[in-house]
């Protein structure tokens, strides 16, 4: 995966569980990193990309309780049996609660 950095804001490498669901499952998945703009997990799942999804943050002292609509980018295969896939999603509409969660994040994890 070498290569130079193509995004253009700051991402914010974060260990989180949360869930997403569809039309058709709803799936725990750990976050790899997340920004303002979008967010990669990883999932047991092979995701279409320009599908939606629903993100659930269960709410803990980082990011409060909520739930975003996303688009997914990329789902590419991993070597871990455990997280089959690395999804990168784009959000929505990713609304005021969860802005200024991130703020306060890039606050304490200054790059």
């Amino acid at each position: 995966m070498g290569g130079p950095e193509k995004r253009q804001v700051p991402r914010i490498h974060l260990k989180q569980v949360i869930s997403f669901g569809n039309d058709r499952t709803i799936e725990l998945v750990e976050i790899s990193d997340i920004s303002a703009e979008g967010i990669a997990f990883f999932s047991k799942s092979n995701l279409e990309k320009g599908s939606t999804v629903f993100l659930i943050f269960p709410g803990n002292e980082q990011i409060v309780e909520n739930e975003l609509a996303v688009t997914i980018l990329n789902c590419a295969p991993t070597n871990d049996t455990s997280q089959h896939f690395k999804v990168s999603a784009i959000f929505l509409d990713a609304n005021l609660k969860y802005l200024e969660d991130i703020r306060k994040l890039y606050q304490d994890n200054p790059s």
